[in-house]
């Protein structure tokens, strides 16, 4: 298939979809972008990220697509049109160009408050590996709760090894071990806690990291919602 004049989205990138079954309920999917031409995307099949099961939809149906890039995340409406019997069976969706793209967030202001387990380990022994609870995340780094005993060990530009595990919202469980440079140590609220950069942090990695972002911060704003606020 020949390649329209919009670059954003090339093959083999990943698109998210997002739809609303007939029971109200949102569900997930992903695909792949075999080509695009125009203001058409052709791509594979979706799977539901939940069920691990292909969907079947009617021609019409509505999507949120969302896809990254450049550590950046891009989101836009799209329609289902039809199908189309490749090597590969492919589905048709309308795309309303590069230009009509909404930048969902940068992700060095995309931050949100998580409670997540995280392991700190020296680089150099300079103090003793402990485990702690972050207050936030995004895709450059996460803020954690000092215990008393380290927080006077621990200095600005120091570099440490974060282990932690990110819930995704899919059910599955996402490892993250990365090298990351102390910014700052601070008190609120009585409380120690420090800054951290994440620091030669691969492609991949950044895009889960900012996948559990924004899957978390739909679920505060889904709870502040279920609340009246």
């Amino acid at each position: 298939m020949c390649w329209g004049l919009w670059r954003m989205l090339t093959p083999g990138d990943r698109l998210e979809l997002e739809w609303v079954n007939e029971e109200g309920q949102r569900e997930r999917y992903q695909t792949v972008v075999a080509s695009q031409y125009n203001r058409h995307l052709y791509v594979e099949i979706p799977l539901n990220v939940k069920t691990k099961k292909y969907g079947y939809f009617l021609l019409g149906t509505v999507f949120h697509a969302t896809f990254y890039k450049k550590e950046k995340a891009y989101r836009f409406e799209t329609e289902l049109l039809g199908r189309v019997r490749e090597n590969v069976p492919l589905l048709l969706l309308s795309y309303p160009g590069d230009d009509q793209l909404q930048v969902i967030q940068r992700r060095d202001y995309f931050r949100v408050e998580a409670a997540l387990d995280v392991a700190v380990h020296p680089v150099n022994r300079s103090f003793k590996p402990f485990t702690t609870l972050t207050y936030d995340i995004s895709g450059g780094g996460l803020s954690a709760y000092l215990p008393k005993e380290v927080s006077e060990k621990l200095q600005p530009d120091m570099e440490v090894v974060l282990w932690l595990v990110l819930p995704m919202s899919s059910g599955r469980l996402y490892y993250l071990k990365n090298k990351s440079r102390l910014i700052r140590v601070y008190s609120d609220k009585g409380r120690t806690l420090a800054s951290f950069q994440f620091i030669h942090l691969k492609n991949s990695e950044r895009m889960h990291v900012m996948r559990y972002c924004f899957e978390r911060d739909l679920y505060l704003k889904k709870e502040l919602e279920s609340k009246g606020v």
